[in-house]
């Protein structure tokens, strides 16, 4: 733990930060039964210092590795410097959920941005995230929703008990709502501003486009920009099983997609579906840190459709070379990799 996270906890109860942690745990469960999701919700909600504690968590959270030694000396000295308030606190922490947390190792930071503007939570209070390159992460909301970043994406999310609105800066993130029909839960990138009450769908920031697809529930998307939410030709609800791409401030034709395939890219797996290279060499970027350009702005047009394997870039690259009238050259120097006409 940095010297910045500590001086970022001083003025915060340590036997909080011990509640906002186990809270975390117990929310990082895959299931969570429907009151104590309720009772996190209410928690967070009661006081900005539980909000505040909350974020620390989560922070901390993200510092954390699974490791296999319950006894492990170095998740002892972890547990010291985020709630050195009693031990058996710290060795309860360790101990929640249905799969124990075993021990904790330190790992890279992913910095979470907080910025109060006000005491109270009536107040606008947006929490920022992102990732870096080939990096993704798992954010789990004050709401009991979740959102799962992909590699360099970045997004603002404001809850309250009023609002649930999520900024999807850049990238791309797969959302799973938890249903609150007082709140509805709004997404926006954009020109598109998407709501919906609880359901799980895709949502990615590509250029002047912007992809949806959803894989469970019904979604509503309208153009932010232009007020046009209010007009039901400015908008295009979407079922399971279906996508659409905002292009500016036109909607494309609603297109089938399977539901496996929404948000497929948290299991590496990159599918394409007559988008346009270029697009797809943007997507790319994202898990390689290597630069991937096209020389020929001709190919920037050529329509793509596949499957891949984003876990291995250069198979990647080679695949869509014998699909496609492609030739990828590296050039080591300058850690780029070049897609060319093949002659």
């Amino acid at each position: 733990m940095t010297t910045d996270s500590r001086d970022y906890i001083s003025g915060i109860d340590q036997a909080l930060i011990a509640e906002a942690l186990e809270w975390r745990a117990l929310m990082a469960d895959d299931i969570v039964a429907n009151d104590k999701r309720a009772a996190f919700h209410a928690w967070v909600m009661s006081d900005p210092a539980h909000m505040k504690a909350f974020d620390y968590a989560e922070r901390f959270w993200e510092q954390l590795k699974l490791v296999s030694d319950p006894d492990d000396q170095q998740a002892e000295a972890v547990l010291d410097i985020a709630a050195p308030a009693q031990s058996s606190n710290r060795r309860k922490i360790s101990l929640i959920g249905s799969s124990v947390l075993l021990s904790v190792a330190i790992m890279a930071i992913t910095f979470v941005v907080l910025d109060w503007q006000g005491d109270s939570l009536d107040e606008s209070t947006t929490i920022t995230y992102f990732t870096d390159i080939a990096e993704s992460r798992t954010v789990s909301l004050p709401d009991g929703s979740r959102v799962v970043l992909g590699p360099g994406s970045r997004v603002e999310t404001r809850i309250d008990d009023e609002n649930r609105a999520v900024s999807l800066l850049s990238g791309q993130a797969y959302f799973d709502v938890t249903k609150d029909i007082q709140r509805p839960f709004s997404v926006v990138t954009g020109k598109a501003e998407i709501s919906v009450l609880g359901t799980q769908f895709d949502v990615r920031a590509a250029s002047n486009k912007t992809h949806i697809a959803v894989a469970e529930g019904r979604v509503q998307v309208g153009i932010a920009a232009s007020g046009s939410n209010s007009d039901p030709a400015g908008m295009v609800a979407l079922d399971p099983g279906q996508s659409v791409v905002l292009e500016r401030e036109s909607f494309g034709e609603v297109s089938n997609v399977s539901v496996d395939l929404v948000g497929a890219w948290r299991d590496n797996r990159l599918a394409f579906f007559n988008e346009p290279l270029a697009s797809v060499v943007e997507q790319v970027n994202r898990y390689d840190r290597r630069e991937i350009l096209l020389a020929d702005p001709d190919l920037a047009a050529l329509t793509v459709s596949a499957t891949l394997d984003a876990s291995d870039i250069d198979s990647l690259l080679d695949t869509l070379a014998e699909i496609y009238p492609l030739a990828i050259t590296e050039r080591e120097e300058e850690s780029q990799l070049v897609i060319t006409k093949k002659n």
